[in-house]
C-alpha cells in the first residue's frame, strides 16, 4: 500500500545494522534477532509498532538499494 508506514526507517536500519553485527545473516535472522532482543531495542529506539517482519525488513533495503529511496 503506498504512502503506509508502519515502522520508522530509523527503527529497521538499526535494528538490521544490530543484527549483521551480531551474526545474522539474512532477513528472516534479522527479524529473529529483533524479536529475541526486543525489550533491549526500546531502550534505544521507539518501535512504535514493535519489530517489522523479514518481508517489511527486505522492502525497504531493496527501494533503497534501487535509488527510489528517496521517497521513503
Amino acid at each position: 500500500m503506498e504512502g503506509r508506514t508502519d515502522h520508522d526507517l530509523l527503527d529497521i536500519v538499526v535494528l538490521a545494522l544490530c543484527a549483521v553485527m551480531s551474526g545474522a545473516e539474512g532477513w528472516d535472522d534479522m527479524e529473529d534477532w529483533g524479536r529475541e532482543r526486543e525489550a533491549w531495542l526500546r531502550r534505544y529506539l521507539p518501535l512504535r509498532n514493535g519489530i517489522p517482519g523479514h518481508d517489511t525488513i527486505r522492502r525497504v533495503f531493496e527501494t533503497l538499494a534501487d535509488g527510489t529511496g528517496a521517497a521513503l
